[in-house]
């Protein structure tokens, strides 16, 4: 994603009270939760997590965790809010 810069996302009526306050360091993406990062640019999401990761069994003990946002996320400037949890079938 080297190529992808990042820009503030335009805002939809949600006043900035209401978000983390959240910047956007050296216009790269920035880092939520375990192993995910995230950037926008032209009012588009991009989510990024490496597959190679490894954050052991899940509570259940049924998959592995490979990333996850820890709960939801504001995206600064909008009214959306995301919740990410990337995960594998744990071997028997």
């Amino acid at each position: 994603m080297a190529d992808v810069t990042t820009t503030k996302p335009r805002t939809r009526g949600v006043a900035e009270e209401n978000h983390r306050d959240v910047t956007y360091p050296d216009g790269g993406p920035m880092a939520i939760g375990q192993n995910v990062t995230w950037q926008v640019k032209d009012n588009v999401l991009y989510l990024v997590c490496n597959l190679d990761q490894d954050f052991g069994e899940t509570a259940s003990g049924k998959s592995r965790k490979i990333a996850s946002t820890n709960g939801t996320f504001d995206i600064p400037g909008t009214n959306v809010r995301i919740g990410l949890n990337v995960f594998y079938k744990a071997s028997k």
